[in-house]
């Protein structure tokens, strides 16, 4: 085929027919048919991608795919995930690059976009037209600064120098392993100091230059003796891969005493997860020294006839930066005043004073006598403690308070209470004086009341307060003399006393109780009902009395309605007695002694009755009426039929003849013939007559006691009933027992149960 021009497959210049190498591009286009390649040439890919014959118009290129790159470029990478880590060796990359093109060419491997911390030495390969090679790149990391842990993605470009718009990328994905470095912790500054507070402030800076990753680290501080307070702003620190945070902390710690200094050690740590990181730091607290002196004006207090007394507290504060807060207690080595400050906390600027008065009570002395009394006043500021001292001088006036009662023996008969007179006596005294009223007697037996127990009394005067005594009457008949003490006690504490009797006579008085009846019989019961008695017509006291019951088996029980009887003098009262007890046994008879007592405050009285209980035995009764019932139905049987098969016939009627006849028995034993005695009239020698005979016999067992007749009569018939009846069973052809059968047969057992029961 004639050719005018060449056309260059690559870039599509013209040519002259003999160029060996087009004028634009460079590109060979001397190909021998035979062996060049044509348009049926198969080049082979890399990676499974078909080549691009010679010879066609080339495509774009398409720099992002990593696939394909026009008609004379075409790349695979191996593997398109690589893995660094700071510091350590780089990766390597294999780039496999086919020169699809018609002329030599030389291929350059570089990075076309990453991160500015990802590095590689461009790598060159040279090939001929349809040649290709493998070539490594080393991507690695640039020391510093260190690359921040995470994935990137990077593109790798592989160009030709003989076609300089010939080019492919390829994506790669790089992973920057992660590196943990230690975190340094620095306090600024590391010495806090200061002076009369307590608190300070200093600064935290975290730098995290050797790792690669964010932290996020938690703030905590500590100090050997726990007294120090940390407060971190803020209270956790985000930190940038290789960069640094601050934060300010605050110190606060109880402030030393006045004058002193303290220095204490802290450690602030910082965690994030399992790590752990610490600096350390001083907190140097100083206090101002202050003098506080206190003195009491007047330091001697002398009070007389009273038991309170006022004086003024003075505190002066020298030095110092700010105000002293004390707290004011008094004491003294007897524990006898008491002490009221007004205001309880004294508040005192530097350089000044603060007033507080100060209120003394104490008892005061007998009358007529003097007593000193030494104190301290404390004064606390939270350090320590100033104290000042002073003296209470207390002296009363000599007075005399007289008690004693009117009557000084009080006597009273048949009755529980008294009224005598209290005399209180002031007229000695100079100031007033309140007295309260108390009583006693050696046996706490009586009850003092007085009206009124607290009584107003006045110097030079005499007072009547009236006084209640109340105590148990005594036995019938019998006196007791109680001996009362009756106190004053004034307001100051001093006592006074009267004494006196109490005398109680009680009359002889008669208490009587009767049961009635006295003696009770109750048959086949287990409650009975008496009247319960108490007679006081012959006493000229009332009576109070609960009302008890005993017996010696403790088998009654006793209910009285009421339990309580209020019995005037001279009069009586009734109270309804209701007793039970368990029945003996049958046709027994039991008798129980019973005891009723009557207790009021001073005595008891009883009195004593019979419970005579019987038990009827019913069981001959029922004996007697089963003997009877089953008589009555042997006799009624017998007159009624025994069999209804072979033949119907009653007892009575049923002789031997018969019964031989029916069970075909032969009487030749008996030496004779039942012609023979078919004469004999049959209820001589009937089954029926034997029966009553039997029924006869158990009748007559109702004469004796112990059921034995009646018993063996009423087996016998009843075993001849049986007998009967197995004849016909074993000899008869048939065999019906009649209705006369069956009740002469329940007679006998009826009867013989009777027998049973009713024996004695």
């Amino acid at each position: 085929m004639a050719v005018t021009e060449l056309v260059c497959p690559s870039c599509g210049e013209s040519n002259s027919p003999m160029t060996e190498f087009c004028n634009s591009c460079n590109t060979y286009l001397a190909w021998d048919p035979a062996n060049g390649p044509d348009e049926r040439t198969v080049l082979l890919p890399v990676g499974g991608v078909p080549a691009v014959r010679p010879g066609t118009s080339p495509p774009a290129v398409d720099p992002g795919s990593g696939r394909r790159a026009g008609e004379r470029l075409r790349i695979a990478v191996e593997p398109t995930t690589i893995s660094v880590i700071p510091g350590l060796e780089p990766a390597m990359v294999s780039v496999h690059v086919i020169n699809l093109s018609s002329v030599v060419d030389r291929f350059t491997v570089e990075l076309l976009s990453a991160p500015p911390f990802v590095t590689a030495v461009p790598a060159e390969v040279r090939l001929l037209p349809n040649a290709d090679q493998s070539v490594d790149l080393r991507i690695g990391l640039v020391p510093a600064p260190m690359a921040p842990a995470g994935r990137y993605p990077i593109d790798l470009r592989v160009r030709s120098s003989a076609h300089q718009g010939v080019a492919v990328s390829q994506r790669v994905d790089l992973t920057v392993g992660v590196v943990d470095g230690p975190v340094t912790l620095t306090v600024t500054p590391s010495i806090v100091r200061v002076r009369d507070t307590s608190g300070g402030q200093t600064e935290l800076l975290a730098e995290n230059t050797g790792g690669n990753r964010p932290l996020s680290l938690r703030l905590e501080g500590s100090d050997p003796e726990r007294l120090v307070r940390f407060i971190f702003e803020p209270a956790r620190l985000d930190i940038p891969p290789g960069g640094q945070a601050t934060a300010r902390v605050r110190l606060q710690a109880p402030e030393p005493p006045p004058g002193q200094e303290l220095t204490r050690s802290f450690t602030v740590t910082a965690i994030e997860g399992t790590r752990e990181f610490t600096t350390t730091g001083t907190f140097t607290q100083a206090s101002t020294a202050q003098q506080v002196d206190l003195r009491l004006e007047p330091s001697v207090t002398k009070i007389r006839d009273v038991g309170a007394a006022t004086i003024r507290l003075v505190a002066a504060v020298a030095g110092g930066p700010r105000p002293v807060r004390l707290t004011l207690q008094g004491s003294d080595d007897e524990r006898a005043v008491r002490f009221t400050f007004t205001p309880p906390v004294l508040v005192v600027p530097p350089g000044g004073a603060g007033v507080c008065t100060v209120r003394l009570e104490a008892p005061e002395p007998e009358p007529g006598q003097e007593i000193s009394r030494r104190f301290t006043i404390g004064a606390h500021d939270g350090r320590g403690e100033i104290a000042a001292t002073g003296t209470l001088t207390q002296s009363t006036s000599a007075q005399n308070l007289a008690l004693w009662l009117e009557p000084n023996i009080l006597r009273v008969r048949d009755a529980g209470a008294g009224y005598l007179n209290v005399v209180l006596d002031n007229r000695s005294g100079r100031r007033p004086q309140t007295v309260t009223l108390s009583g006693s007697d050696p046996e706490r037996a009586v009850r003092f009341g007085f009206g009124p127990p607290v009584v107003q009394i006045g110097p030079g005067e005499i007072l009547t307060a009236q006084l209640r005594v109340d105590a148990a009457l005594p036995p019938d008949g019998q006196e007791v003399e109680r001996p009362l003490t009756v106190v004053g006690t004034s307001h100051d504490g001093r006592r006074v006393e009267g004494t006196g009797s109490f005398v109680q006579t009680s009359s002889a008085s008669i208490l009587e109780l009767r049961l009635d009846p006295s003696v009770v019989r109750i048959q086949d019961a287990s409650d009975a009902v008496v009247t319960l008695i108490a007679d006081n017509r012959e006493s000229i006291v009332p009576a109070r009395i609960q009302l008890e019951g005993s017996d010696p088996e403790r088998a009654v029980r006793f209910d009285f309605q009421p339990s309580w009887l209020d019995i005037p003098p001279g009069g009586w009262a009734s109270s309804r007695l209701h007793l039970r007890a368990s029945r003996p046994e049958r046709g027994k008879e039991l008798t129980r002694q019973i005891t009723v007592t009557a207790v009021d405050e001073r005595r008891e009285v009883s009195t004593t009755g019979s419970l005579i209980q019987t038990s009827s035995d019913r069981r001959p009764m029922i004996g007697r009426l089963l003997t009877l019932l089953g008589c009555l139905l042997m006799i009624a049987g017998v007159f009624l039929p025994w069999t209804t098969a072979p033949r119907r016939i009653t007892g009575i009627n049923f002789s031997l003849p018969e019964f031989a006849e029916d069970t075909n028995i032969s009487l030749k034993p008996l030496h004779t013939s039942a012609e023979q005695l078919r004469h004999v009239p049959a209820a001589l020698i009937s089954a029926g007559l034997i029966v009553l005979l039997f029924a006869t016999l158990t009748l007559f067992g109702l004469t004796g006691t112990k059921g034995r007749l009646i018993r063996t009569m009423a087996m016998l018939g009843f075993l001849f009933v049986v007998g009967f009846s197995l004849a016909f069973v074993v000899r008869a052809d048939t065999f019906g027992p009649g209705i006369g059968l069956i009740m002469v047969a329940t007679g006998a057992v009826c009867a013989f149960a009777g027998g049973v029961v009713g024996r004695r």
